[in-house]
């Protein structure tokens, strides 16, 4: 067994420990299942892999450089979002818009953080989708937390026959028993 492929379960194992012990309570909406799986494997890599990454939860494969490495997909990009107001505020970070193919699978990593200041540990945070359109399907693949920080990754796929064009649909968030509303969510289907 290679070093590489070591290395990766053995971060895949610790990452999986850490997400026994968050508090989500998987809300559902929609087509939205909760499961817990891991990324993609190494032999089908992508940019929107998810990998874990200690002490800052799931991250982008396009988004982690090794040290002296170099890396062959530009940096996946995200949106940040301030949902609340006051003590109650919350940092958002997730992919407003992707493009895929029909058949293909994108990830979407949904980072909330709380600021330290409110002096919050525990999250219990949870999901929720709206208005998903006919031909994209959604699964929790995974979920995250630490201090005052919580995230879900939210695995999105398009079906065989889905016509191109833009698709748009909500991503809702539950935190601590609260729900912040909604952030939108784009998908661009490529021919």
């Amino acid at each position: 067994m290679s070093s590489v492929r070591i290395l990766y379960i053995t971060s895949l194992f610790t990452f999986l420990l850490i997400i026994a012990s968050c508090h989500s309570d998987g809300t559902t909406k929609d087509n939205y299942e909760t499961t817990i799986s891991p990324p993609n494997s190494i032999e089908q890599e992508a940019p929107d892999d998810v990998l874990p990454a200690p002490g800052a939860g799931p991250q982008y494969r396009a988004n982690i450089i090794q040290q002296g490495g170099e890396n062959p997909w530009p940096p996946i990009p995200t949106t940040d979002v301030m949902l609340g107001s006051g003590s109650d505020q919350v940092h958002v970070t997730y992919r407003a818009y992707m493009e895929t193919a029909p058949r293909e699978t994108r990830n979407n990593i949904i980072k909330v953080t709380i600021p330290y200041n409110n002096k919050v540990i525990d999250l219990n945070f949870g999901i929720y989708t709206d208005n998903v359109p006919a031909g994209i399907s959604l699964v929790n693949g995974m979920s995250w937390c630490g201090p005052n920080r919580a995230a879900s990754v939210l695995v999105i796929k398009s079906s065989q026959d889905i016509p191109p064009g833009l698709y748009v649909f909500n991503i809702g968030l539950e935190i601590n028993g609260k729900d912040y509303g909604t952030i939108p969510c784009t998908i661009k289907v490529l021919e």
